[in-house]
């Protein structure tokens, strides 16, 4: 999902009480909240990631090529969003 449905708190918690993975954009400023790190800004997030955590995958065919991107998957709790603001 782009930004603007990463920010959609009430789309995020309706994936989450369905234990439905996704993967959302979001601002570099955003708190995180993640089972094994504790709570950091995004950014903060991603830069403490060891080079390890990272793979790169594609997103499927675009008009203007491959999408592919590096990936990293961080655990958060499950209601991580219905306690936050």
């Amino acid at each position: 999902m782009d930004e603007a449905y990463g920010q959609s708190k009430p789309l995020r918690v309706w994936l989450e009480h369905r234990d439905v993975g996704y993967v959302v954009a979001t601002r570099r400023n955003d708190d995180m909240i993640t089972t094994t790190m504790g709570t950091a800004r995004a950014d903060q997030l991603i830069g403490n990631l060891p080079a390890q955590a990272w793979c790169r995958l594609s997103a499927g065919a675009g008009a203007h090529g491959p999408r592919e991107y590096w990936w990293a998957r961080v655990p958060v709790p499950s209601d991580s969003h219905a306690s936050t603001t």
